[in-house]
């Protein structure tokens, strides 16, 4: 992913509207790339930072922090979307295998009575 592209990003990620086939490139690019990082650290303070001022909880927030926390949440997202998406294609295979293994049993006992 490009910085351009990254960048273009990082609304939809304030938004939690981030697409989920751009999450982890999003998130690898931002993890490698200092630029795109400070960006959305910018971004991240001034639009947290204004929501705790109009809700006054801005006295207790740490938004440094709290946006590392929130990148960590979604690499381990991704990481569970990976894992899911390779057990669900492994169990796909298993299921087409059985089926494949009892048709060739069943056509065993149709073709030699």
């Amino acid at each position: 992913m490009e910085c351009r592209e990254a960048q273009k990003l990082i609304r939809d990620y304030m938004y939690g509207q981030l697409p989920a086939d751009k999450k982890e490139d999003f998130v690898s690019h931002i993890r490698s790339c200092r630029d795109c990082y400070e960006e959305l650290d910018i971004y991240y303070m001034v639009e947290v930072g204004l929501n705790g001022l109009r809700d006054d909880r801005l006295n207790n927030m740490d938004l440094k922090n709290r946006l590392e926390q929130e990148l960590e949440d979604l690499e381990t997202e991704v990481q569970q979307q990976r894992t899911n998406t390779f057990f669900r294609y492994s169990l796909l295979t298993l299921s087409y295998l059985a089926a494949g293994v009892i048709f060739l049993l069943q056509l065993r006992i149709w073709l030699l009575p």
